[in-house]
């Protein structure tokens, strides 16, 4: 898939997962034009002051997370229907070759139990993908669904990790090998009103999106094969994780 030449700024900032990262840039782009306007009329500091433009053009960019390690600027693609979404995300985790993290609101089963995405998660943990996902426990796929089978399965074969939280998780996104990541801005249960975006090597929205899936997990108990049935019937006790287990650590790099 080729790069694009011009980086759409605003949809980039779109995908922010922290709002506050917002304001930050909008602030360091008002400093900016202010530089360069007195710069513009100062002849004398007139290199001074282009010398601040550029360090906090640099800053800015550092920040949106637009600069990789392949000197590329990350691809954008946007999606607002189903079936758009199905092919996207398709597209996003058939590229995993290492690992495979997804933070959904309950794996609603026009999405998770579709016969193409389903076939790509058995064949990503047949392939040595280590598959994460975590949910909120009022999950949307029935007990003898396909997903359902398959989640079982890949507990079993030690290629999934699932986590349960008692609250729906309001941060919905899937990264892919610690590089890729596809973010839903905030909507309403129907599909129509959907809009998520798709970043390809988009380093710093990574790091975050994965301190948010610590936290979430901090909140959350793993499904095993012992509570499974519980899950999928949706008779999960009020989903309390242990507490000498929540040992605030650096986010774990390596799922």
């Amino acid at each position: 898939m080729g790069t694009k030449a011009v980086v759409d700024l605003r949809k980039i900032m779109s995908v922010l997962i922290f709002k506050q990262r917002s304001y930050l840039i909008a602030f360091l782009l008002a400093l900016f034009v202010f530089f360069l306007l007195i710069g513009s009329f100062n002849g004398q500091n007139f290199i001074f002051f282009v010398s601040i433009d550029v360090a906090l053009l640099i800053f800015i960019i550092n920040t949106l997370g637009i600069t990789n390690d392949a000197a590329l600027p990350p691809e954008l693609a946007s999606t607002n229907n189903i079936e758009t979404a199905l092919s996207s995300i398709h597209e996003l985790i058939t590229r995993a070759e290492k690992n495979l993290i997804i933070v959904s609101g309950s794996l609603r089963e026009e999405i998770w139990n579709n016969g193409s995405i389903v076939k790509d998660l058995d064949f990503l943990s047949n392939n040595g993908v280590q598959i994460t996902i975590l949910c909120g426990k009022e999950i949307r796929f029935s007990y003898d669904s396909e997903i359902a089978a398959l989640l079982k399965k890949l507990i079993l074969n030690g290629a999934l990790k699932l986590y349960a939280i008692e609250k729906t998780p309001k941060v919905h996104f899937i990264i892919v090998d610690n590089a890729h990541i596809r973010i839903e801005e905030n909507h309403t249960e129907e599909f129509d009103n959907r809009k998520a975006n798709i970043v390809y090597y988009g380093s710093r929205l990574v790091v975050r999106a994965k301190q948010k899936f610590e936290r979430y997990r901090l909140k959350s108990i793993r499904i095993t094969i012992d509570n499974f049935e519980d899950f999928v019937q949706k008779k999960l006790e009020k989903t309390v994780p242990d507490k000498s287990s929540l040992k605030l650590t650096q986010p774990d790099c390596s799922i």
